[in-house]
């Protein structure tokens, strides 16, 4: 069938000089697209649903009417709702101030059931009335799909802003991804007696969000001109990052972080975007193959300048523009998960019942770059978002890449040195390095070069993190005597010492409060306490879990971009966490007395792996389907690589 569909490029709005009611203007530039696809149909609801009829259900509101109100009286209770179990039986749910003192204690003592109802615990912060803005000035580093464009983005009377929609990676560099045509279309001189250049600012929020005044927004990016159009089959556009103005885990409002790989789309896939205008949505594909024509102007409100046929198009469902709206442009379309989804497609235009999308495999392809995916990377020597089997003996490095199954050898250090691997570069990958009695020795895999540091001394532990969120990591030291940090950030060489722990504190690296910064933490065990000092708000906090002769191994094991709380129990073999997604305490019995844990994301689906490593064989619960890899790799004696920042 054929639809005539109006492009939702940036939004615009007059310039305040020429209209003073610039809140209620709101131009969609002239675009006419010609489709010619077969829409699907939506697939049916499910004919039994667990609603306040269902039987299940009454029975747990029977029990959360009797129980709730005594559960209300303590103050760490911050609720109790119906819930489902993962066969989908109806459950209690019960809410508890994470960050209350006692929280561990009012987990414990909660029981399993109350009148034969099982009971789900449910760890969270305060509930308060809130909202998102997308179109709001956000403190550096942003989060992505958010309001943002070209910095020059006016003429004729109008002012233009679209979405900057997410970050990639173009060999060690990020980029903001978006359109061409909110970046990088204006091409004439006409009515702003300028054309976008290559290092032209972009900036956040856009200028529709600032009254066309750019000196309310913040710049964020550099303008790379790609010239997507009218040349490719793809409408995008990049900025170089300004360092420490764009989270470097690519982090979007109410997604998160997502995968560092893709996936194709397909008929009645469920997908989600986050962008400017209508923020967090959901719908559904509802055609592929899709060739469509679109007119683009030549500057913000301006003349016609080419006409681009499409073709191999995604189609998504956009009833009365639920989906996607004018200034939503840019936005990635992710598959609709709860953690770390795949890209599927950049979206670029639509109408009232459709809306379109580049596939996002194209798009990377026409730009040679690849997504940007949180998380640390301690042993990811070859790039590709799994961890690597990997050991360090006598100064020697074996690496069993993870892309291909090739063993990698490499002299690099001697056998007294502590191993320090860390993406030290910003390319994705992991830097051979080691700690020498406070001198460092880095061999960066984005050029070969021998990079040389000097900070700590003998007896000091390094414990590199991304402190100052820049994507890379930050040479650091805890020095045991007396708990006291020392770092320098990657992004402007301060030097940072800071005061956090005791004499006998075992240092942590971890991301506890998910602002893409790691924290300063570390396990007492004399008490079997957890410490962190949060960085997005320097508040601290503390939490009793485990016993003094644990193993603590911090990961993001529910792949929510938050480290978990988590110990290993070397006696026993048992594996112990609080998920910091819903705050369930989960154990697991993966290993037995004597092995040793080598944690990390093997099967690189964004979610720690269980695995221990025992008399020279690796065994790894893949979290992403729950099978098993083993591989006998190594010595005994051999340092384990992914457990390089474990002290066991």
């Amino acid at each position: 069938m054929k639809q005539t569909i109006s492009q939702p490029r940036a939004s615009a709005a007059r310039i305040p000089a020429i209209n003073r009611f610039i809140g209620g203007l709101l131009k969609f530039p002239v675009a006419i697209l010609t489709v010619s696809i077969a829409i699907s149909t939506l697939a049916a609801p499910p004919a039994a649903l667990l609603d306040d009829t269902n039987a299940a259900v009454r029975a747990v509101m029977a029990v959360q009417g009797e129980v709730t109100p005594d559960l209300m009286r303590q103050p760490e209770i911050l609720g109790t709702a119906v819930g489902v179990d993962a066969a989908s039986t109806p459950v209690l749910a019960i809410y508890v101030d994470r960050d209350s003192s006692n929280a561990a204690e009012v987990l414990r003592n909660l029981p399993k059931q109350f009148r034969g109802m099982s009971v789900q615990t449910h760890l969270t912060d305060k509930f308060r009335a809130m909202s998102v803005s997308h179109t709001a000035k956000q403190n550096p580093p942003i989060q992505l799909g958010t309001s943002g464009g070209w910095a020059y983005d006016l003429a004729n009377g109008f002012c233009c802003g679209g979405t900057l929609g997410s970050l990639v990676k173009i060999g060690s560099t990020r980029y903001i991804l978006s359109n061409y045509h909110v970046l990088e279309s204006d091409i004439v001189s006409g009515g702003n007696n300028t054309t976008a250049q290559t290092g032209d600012p972009i900036i956040q929020p856009g200028l529709i969000d600032v009254s066309c005044n750019k000196n309310l927004a913040q710049t964020v990016g550099t303008l790379v001109k790609k010239s997507s159009l009218p040349g490719s089959n793809v409408d995008c556009a990049i900025a170089k990052v300004v360092s420490g103005m764009v989270r470097a885990d690519g982090a979007i409002l109410e997604t998160g972080t997502i995968s560092n790989t893709t996936v194709g789309a397909f008929i009645n896939q469920a997908v989600k975007k986050s962008g400017r205008t209508t923020g967090l949505t959901h719908s559904s594909v509802s055609g592929l193959n899709a060739t469509i024509s679109v007119a683009y102007d030549n500057e913000c409100a301006g003349g016609a300048a080419f006409t681009k046929t499409f073709t191999g198009q995604i189609m998504i469902a956009n009833g009365g523009k639920n989906f996607l709206d004018s200034g939503d442009s840019g936005s990635l379309m992710v598959e609709d998960v709860s953690t770390k989804p795949h890209a599927v497609g950049l979206l670029f235009a639509g109408s009232s019942t459709d809306a379109i999308a580049n596939p996002i495999g194209q798009v990377l392809t026409f730009l040679g770059a690849t997504m940007v995916s949180g998380g640390p990377s301690w042993s990811d020597f070859d790039g590709d978002g799994k961890a690597d089997i990997s050991v360090f003996r006598n100064g020697s490095w074996y690496v069993l890449k993870s892309s291909n199954n090739m063993l990698v050898t490499r002299t690099f250090g001697v056998g007294t040195d502590r191993i320090a691997p860390a993406d030290y570069d910003g390319d994705g990958k992991t830097d051979f390095a080691v700690y020498r009695n406070g001198f460092w020795y880095i061999s960066q895999s984005s050029n070969g070069q021998l990079r040389t540091a000097q900070l700590g001394g003998s007896g000091d532990l390094p414990i590199p993190g991304d402190f100052d969120g820049d994507g890379k990591a930050d040479i650091a030291v805890f020095h045991p005597s007396n708990g006291t940090w020392y770092y320098i950030k990657s992004s402007n060489g301060q030097k940072v010492a800071a005061q956090f722990g005791a004499n006998g504190d075992v240092p942590l690296l971890g991301d506890f409060d998910g602002d893409g910064k790691s924290d300063l933490a570390v396990f007492r065990p004399a008490t079997a306490y957890w410490f962190y000092r949060r960085s997005r708000d320097g508040q601290l906090r503390g939490i009793h879990f485990g016993i003094s002769s644990d193993v603590p191994v911090p990961g993001d094991y529910d792949g929510d971009s938050v480290s978990d709380i988590a110990i290993f129990r070397p006696n026993t073999g048992v594996w112990y966490r609080l998920n910091s997604s819903d705050g369930a305490l989960v154990s697991a019995q993966w290993g037995t007395k004597g092995d040793k844990p080598v944690p990390a994301d093997y099967d690189g689906d964004g979610n720690t792996d269980l695995a221990i490593y025992r008399d020279a064989t690796w065994y790894v619960r893949r979290s992403v389907d729950n099978s098993v890899l083993t591989k006998n790799f190594g010595l005994e004696t051999d340092v384990h690589v992914p457990a390089a920042y474990l002290r066991q």
